[in-house]
């Protein structure tokens, strides 16, 4: 099961990740580079410690759909580096122009149960591998499951039975 702690260190185009590392330790290729959309690669699944050594993490990538953009979107070459992002210069995803929704921006170092809030909150999805639509279990998205649900559930999960043969 995911995290719903890991923290959100990059986004390009409708991939988002998220990471164990605390966001200032996180880094990928060329992540002090702009534009970030031409030159960034995506984020190491390790870092390095005070002491030089290589300390590995956990990295998460998942799709969404939603009225989010992200900084590149209105610019030919945005003027935004995954470090300057990552350092709160400007969010990860803003509301889309051309959404009449108001949307509050998703922002590094959100919580990946609080990104997936944001998401659903605009009517749009996430998606992580192996998992068709992707939930995780935090008080703010726990639903109850109802009595049909289970029984439901229960009888899916049952083998089928075999049919005689009839000579």
């Amino acid at each position: 099961m995911l995290d719903p702690n890991l923290k959100l260190c990059f986004v390009k185009r409708n991939f988002a990740w998220f990471t164990s590392c605390p966001i200032t330790y996180q880094w990928g290729d060329d992540w002090d580079d702009a534009p970030y959309e031409f030159n960034a690669g995506d984020p190491y699944t390790f870092h390095e410690t005070k002491d030089g050594k290589k300390q590995s993490h956990t990295v998460v990538k998942v799709f969404w759909e939603a009225p989010y953009i992200t900084p590149d979107v209105l610019e030919e070459k945005s003027r935004w580096s995954a470090k300057s992002i990552n350092r709160g210069d400007v969010p990860w995803l803003s509301a889309s122009p051309w959404s009449d929704q108001e949307l509050s921006p998703v922002h590094s170092g959100t919580a990946l149960g609080d990104f997936i809030k944001h998401i659903k909150n605009a009517g749009g999805e996430v998606y992580a591998p192996a998992c068709e639509n992707l939930s995780l279990t935090t008080p703010e998205l726990t639903r109850e499951t109802s009595v049909e649900e289970k029984k439901d559930r229960t009888k899916s999960k049952s083998k089928p039975k075999k049919k005689k043969k009839s000579r």
